[in-house]
């Protein structure tokens, strides 16, 4: 099971209640994975960030992560850098970027000689292409990344210290979020849809699992603009209002989790949990 967009909303809802925490340690915990220990007051989590080619995802939870000792130098250099910048620092913000699979952490902190600094940790949560980077904000320049990738392994961009921060490339795809009905018209006659998936095409974050979840919101399948645009209202609202409804339930296959009731799926068969981060978590750490 992997991690789309949409789940990728529910986690920034969630790790907004943790805003004013400051970060009291940093370390590895897998390949490819760091935990950061947030504390504020009333409240204690481990924020997990992986990149892993397979299980890459965000989430927290609020006991520390089990970790069994590992030689993993690309993980080791990025948490002492992330250790030597971020520890004492607050967390400002959290993100999604256009409802891409782009989570953004903010942090502040104050120097030795009482200069503030402000980074962002950025979770690109792409499959193969998954990365964790630390960038300066006032400079807008990398100060380090977890997988750094030099010219000659991606010509669009070079991720490595010191280089300017470019978001991976995007294509022509909007943020379903803020488009307009008016836009939506104008790129539906621009861009035909002959079937659901062409939605992809057109917005970011329209995965499989999604798409399907919104017909059935809505009731109806997503082949015209004005079924798509209702689907839409929808997906802002939950969104934008935080009314995710993470629930589990089990298969033929095995255990699947996701952001918010299915109305195809019976409701004997489905488990409210507290919060997505709890059993995704879990769910990639198993894998």
């Amino acid at each position: 099971m992997l991690v789309d967009s949409f789940m990728l909303a529910a986690v920034v809802h969630e790790l907004r209640a943790f805003q004013g925490a400051t970060v009291r340690r940093i370390r590895p915990v897998a390949p490819w994975q760091i935990a950061l220990l947030l504390q504020g007051r009333g409240n204690r989590a481990w924020v997990l960030a992986s990149a892993h080619t397979r299980y890459a995802h965000v989430g927290w939870q609020p006991e520390a992560p089990f970790s069994e000792p590992f030689e993993h130098p690309e993980t080791v250099r990025f948490a002492e850098t992330l250790s030597r910048h971020l520890e004492g620092a607050k967390l400002v913000g959290a993100e999604q970027v256009d409802f891409d699979r782009l989570l953004l952490l903010r942090f502040v902190t104050v120097t030795p000689l009482g200069e503030r600094k402000r980074f962002a940790l950025w979770a690109e949560i792409m499959g193969k292409h998954s990365n964790l980077v630390l960038v300066d904000e006032e400079s807008q320049l990398i100060v380090d990344a977890l997988k750094r990738l030099p010219s000659s392994v991606n010509r669009y961009r070079e991720v490595l210290p010191n280089r300017p921060y470019l978001r991976p490339p995007t294509g022509e795809r909007r943020n379903p979020l803020a488009v307009t009905p008016d836009e939506l018209s104008q790129l539906a006659t621009l861009h035909p849809v002959a079937e659901p998936r062409d939605w992809a095409k057109l917005f970011f974050g329209m995965s499989e699992a999604l798409l399907t979840l919104m017909a059935e919101q809505i009731g109806e399948p997503l082949n015209n603009p004005d079924a798509f645009g209702r689907a839409l209202q929808w997906l802002r609202e939950t969104v934008q209002q935080g009314k995710f409804t993470p629930t589990v339930w089990r298969d033929k296959v095995a255990l699947s989790f996701g952001a918010t009731r299915s109305p195809a799926i019976k409701v004997p068969s489905q488990r409210r949990v507290p919060n997505l981060s709890a059993i995704s978590v879990r769910h990639f750490a198993s894998g």
